[in-house]
């Protein structure tokens, strides 16, 4: 990195680290002017934690241990309040912290998907100030009608892959899409997209790769909604669900 351009970082905060699953990894060090940077397995950027073998296992227990803390503090101060209140509060202050980036880091292991639901249903049991064991929490659940964080994490993938499709981020999907000749440009726009072939589950079950077999799931009236909210609208309507087992497991 040229001198002038090292000078615009603050070297203390800058780190290097090696993305790979080689067992054997070549040893190299990363210089930034004269500084040799450090290097780290596991760094915190924007909030999320990247691990150097693409694992989100850390990343998950920081979020669930801060929602669960901050569900101890609500059930602490909100113990007298209606249901309608700590509902509000759990779903204000709880929930954005199991959901923020939730697209890129959504786990398929299902150890860390029942991590994050257990935040939730910890959730109902505070909402509905019912702690009996023998109490269903699936049936407060849908009492409370609130949806598996998991349903919402496959909501907020497709919506992501809905606004790179329709141009509305600065993120290029087309080049993955199945083209069909002689149609429009909105059908081109709303196309299948071809199945990307991952010899790694980290891979496989990352963004793209794990959304487009659900957004091929999805109908075509879904698909080429006209706009983000008309898609928002139309994707509640749809078993969440059916769509993430049809994509990836077989019958």
């Amino acid at each position: 990195m040229g001198k002038a351009l090292a000078e615009k970082f603050n070297k203390s905060k800058c780190y290097a680290m090696n993305i790979t699953h080689k067992k054997n990894l070549l040893q190299t060090s990363y210089k930034m002017g004269d500084t040799i940077l450090e290097t780290v397995t596991n760094h915190t950027y924007l909030g999320v934690e990247i691990n150097n073998k693409l694992s989100w296992a850390n990343h998950i227990q920081k979020v669930t241990s801060k929602g669960n803390q901050i569900l101890g503090l609500l059930r602490r101060n909100l113990y007298s309040c209606s249901a309608e209140v700590k509902s509000v509060a759990y779903k204000t202050l709880v929930r954005p912290r199991l959901e923020y980036c939730a697209s890129i880091w959504d786990p398929y292991q299902k150890d860390y998907k029942l991590q994050l639901e257990g935040v939730q249903r910890r959730a109902a049991r505070f909402v509905l100030n019912n702690n009996k064991r023998k109490e269903s929490v699936t049936k407060m659940l849908s009492q409370l009608e609130w949806e598996p964080l998991e349903h919402r994490r496959a909501a907020q993938r497709l919506t992501l892959l809905y606004k790179s499709v329709n141009k509305l981020i600065a993120v290029d999907t087309s080049h993955y899409q199945s083209k069909v000749q002689g149609v429009t440009t909105r059908k081109q726009a709303s196309t299948a997209f071809v199945k990307i072939p991952a010899l790694k589950d980290c891979y496989k079950y990352s963004l793209f790769p794990r959304t487009f077999a659900e957004w091929n799931r999805l109908s075509p009236d879904v698909r080429e909604a006209p706009s983000l909210g008309t898609f928002k609208t139309k994707l509640q309507a749809v078993n969440i669900g059916d769509v993430i087992k049809g994509a990836h497991f077989k019958n």
